[in-house]
């Protein structure tokens, strides 16, 4: 669990796809909280000239990723950051990001 700075408790939940994901039909979101949904492959968010550490007043130096339609920031930038370094990097060993094994992007 991840304590947002508004106090809401979050569940990150990841999982493993066998298939493309299909933004249109597998996302289900709410649109009052969601501004907009798009993907990026593991191997771009794994590319150190996508990431970048801002600070932030009163919460420190956080991860900000580039490269889709907006900047990935905040509560979602935190959790996909440690997504990434705990499970993520440790399966693709010291692979650079674009040497990353097809199917581990989406």
């Amino acid at each position: 669990e991840v304590l947002a700075v508004t106090g809401t408790v979050v569940t990150p939940v990841v999982a493993c796809r066998s298939r493309p994901l299909d933004l249109g039909r597998d996302v289900v979101y709410e649109p009052d909280e969601v501004a907009e949904v798009f993907s990026l492959s593991v191997a771009h968010l794994l590319d150190p000239t996508n990431r970048e550490e801002r600070i932030y007043e009163n919460r420190g130096k956080l991860p900000v990723f580039h490269g889709g339609p907006a900047e990935i920031w905040g509560l979602t930038a935190y959790v996909l950051d440690g997504v990434l370094e705990k499970l993520v990097r440790p399966c693709v060993g010291g692979l650079e990001a674009s040497e990353a094994p097809r199917g581990s992007g989406s």
